[in-house]
């Protein structure tokens, strides 16, 4: 029942993998970056408060501030820049399971069209692959909170 169908559905699955799969290596790599980043700030914010006697006698209070500002600029420009291609990433691995869909439901309606299936065979395929592999795709959606957890083991 439906092979041709369910082989045309079935190819396009790489497609939505490899968005799932895009877009969990770029949530750990923007989850990394961002904790190195913001750790070295946060450790001379540490250091300067620290010898807060010896910034306070010597009036060093303004050249801190600065240098702290100056610090956090240049981490959250680099970020932003980053940030687009992750988000184009994102944006792309959303958009990915609609393409599918489209696809498919072009394609079962051509067939559809020349009675090649009936409306029964179209839905039971479609709600198969389709709504399948998505269910499927839900648990890669999981994978930062899961590589946490693989961190602590």
């Amino acid at each position: 029942m439906g092979k041709s169908y369910t082989m045309y559905s079935r190819s396009l699955l790489t497609i939505m993998i490899a968005g799932a799969f895009m877009r969990l290596r770029y949530e750990i790599m923007f989850e990394k970056m961002n904790q190195a980043v913001f750790e070295e700030s946060s450790k001379f914010a540490a250091e300067s408060i620290s010898a807060f006697r010896t910034v306070t006698s010597l009036t060093l209070e303004e050249v801190i501030c600065t240098r702290y500002e100056v610090l956090l600029a240049d981490h959250v420009s680099k970020a932003f820049k980053k940030a687009i291609y992750a988000c184009l990433i994102f944006a792309g691995s959303d958009s990915f399971p609609l393409l599918c869909m489209a696809l498919t439901f072009w394609y079962g309606g051509r067939l559809l069209g020349n009675r090649e299936y009936g409306p029964v065979e179209f839905f039971v395929i479609y709600i198969a692959v389709i709504i399948g592999s998505e269910s499927a795709g839900q648990f890669l959606s999981l994978g930062p909170s899961k590589s946490c957890v693989c961190r602590f083991c």
